[in-house]
């Protein structure tokens, strides 16, 4: 509990802890930030319009696969089902 910051978790990590209970992957999704492993994202900046990058070009996930940043974008503030 009180894991606020991508780094707190990390340093959890390395203290053992393995099962957290935080908002902050959430929190801030819910504000059009992604985390990657560089960083942050803020999806909400006008440069993130045109990026036809995938949030993150090294997951394989599903939505990184599928969708842009430009998409995301879109969705986070133009749709308020984005969020």
């Amino acid at each position: 509990m009180g894991v606020g910051y991508p780094l707190d978790i990390v340093v959890c990590s390395a203290l053992g802890a393995d099962m957290y209970d935080c908002v902050y992957p959430t929190r801030t999704a819910r504000f059009g930030t992604a985390l990657i492993p560089e960083g942050v994202l803020k999806l909400k900046h006008k440069a993130m319009a045109e990026d036809i990058r995938p949030i993150d070009p090294t997951s394989a996930c599903m939505v990184c696969k599928n969708y842009t940043r430009a998409y995301i974008h879109c969705l986070v503030t133009k749709d308020a089902m984005g969020s």
